[in-house]
């Protein structure tokens, strides 16, 4: 006898930031308790620029998908489509845009972003947050349309 699973929703996940058309959504990836979401309209850094969010389980509490950090490519331009493919693997992502300009050509680009490493800092020492950047891989014909991590 073969026994059915029943799967449920357990959750809708959204944009902070969502507005019509951004297309939050488009590409998904997720690796253990992370999940990327591309949003390849979204207009932070120019009409269609696009972004990436990066949600985690147990974000804010228990069985909650919440967002902990928002993508976007580091020379972002209007009609880059940043977030038209999504991967991750462990505390590597990587953001396909399909359209990033490439001197004069729309080749794309894919860029790749790193959980930073932090060390335990010795008491009484003051420190900087780091920050995230994105690294440009340099483009080829079409790269960006789909990126994938193993």
């Amino acid at each position: 006898m073969v026994t059915r699973r029943h799967w449920g929703e357990v959750k809708k996940l959204l944009a902070s930031d969502s507005e019509a058309g951004d297309n939050f959504g488009w590409s998904v990836a997720m690796s253990g308790d992370t999940a990327i979401v591309g949003a390849r309209r979204e207009d932070a850094g120019g009409s269609q620029a696009g972004a990436a969010y990066v949600l985690q389980r147990d974000e804010g509490s228990a069985d909650n998908w919440g967002e902990v950090q928002k993508l976007t490519a580091s020379d972002a331009e209007a009609e880059d489509l940043f977030g038209f493919s999504v991967a991750v693997s462990g505390d590597t992502v990587v953001v396909g845009a399909r359209l990033a300009e490439a001197g004069d050509v729309r080749a794309g680009a894919a860029y790749v972003f790193g959980q930073p490493v932090l060390t335990p800092t010795p008491a009484n020492t003051s420190t900087s947050t780091p920050t995230q950047a994105a690294t440009p891989v340099p483009p080829t014909p079409a790269i960006g349309a789909a990126v994938s991590l193993p």
